[in-house]
C-alpha cells in the first residue's frame, strides 16, 4: 500500500470508531420515560392513613436513590444491546456503500475502470455483511450453546 491509502484507510477506520463510540449511549441507553412525563397513577385501593412514624425534622438527612441509566446490570445484557448497535451500523454502512458503488458505475461514462471500481465496491461490502453477520451466527450460537 502507499502511503497516501494507508492514510486514508486509517482515516476511514478512524471516523468508523468515532461513529461506534458516539452512538454507543443511544444504543446502549434503554427507553426511559422523559422527566417531564406524567406521574404514574396512585394505586387502586383504600386510602392509606396518617403516617405512624414521628414526623420528619427539618434536619432529618433526606434519602436519595440512584436510578442505573443503564437499565441493567447485566454485562450479558450490555454486550447484546451492543451487538445490536454495532449490527444497525455495520447494515446501514453496507447500504451507504451500495449506494456509492451504484453511484460510481452509474455515472462511470463508460470507462471500463469505473465500471471495475464499483463492481469492486459491491463484492468488498457483499463480503463485509457476510463476514458480519456470519460473525453474529456464530456468536449467537456459541452463546446459546454454552447456556446464556
Amino acid at each position: 500500500m502507499t502511503v497516501n491509502k494507508k492514510t486514508t484507510y486509517l482515516r476511514l477506520v478512524m471516523q468508523m470508531f468515532a461513529l461506534l463510540v458516539m452512538t454507543m449511549p443511544f444504543v446502549a441507553l434503554p427507553d426511559v420515560q422523559p422527566a417531564y412525563a406524567q406521574p404514574a397513577a396512585p394505586p387502586a385501593g383504600p386510602p392509606a392513613g396518617p403516617p405512624s412514624g414521628p414526623p420528619a425534622s427539618p434536619t432529618a438527612p433526606r434519602r436519595t436513590t440512584l436510578v442505573n441509566p443503564l437499565g441493567t446490570s447485566s454485562i450479558s445484557i450490555l454486550v447484546g444491546r451492543a451487538i445490536n448497535g454495532f449490527l444497525a451500523l455495520s447494515g446501514s454502512f453496507a447500504l451507504l456503500m451500495f449506494v456509492y458503488g451504484s453511484f460510481t458505475w452509474v455515472t462511470s461514462g463508460g470507462s471500463p475502470e469505473k465500471i471495475a471500481k464499483g463492481k469492486k465496491i459491491f463484492v468488498w461490502a457483499v463480503i463485509g455483511l457476510v463476514v458480519v453477520f456470519g460473525s453474529y451466527a456464530f456468536l449467537n450460537t456459541f452463546i446459546n450453546a454454552l447456556g446464556g
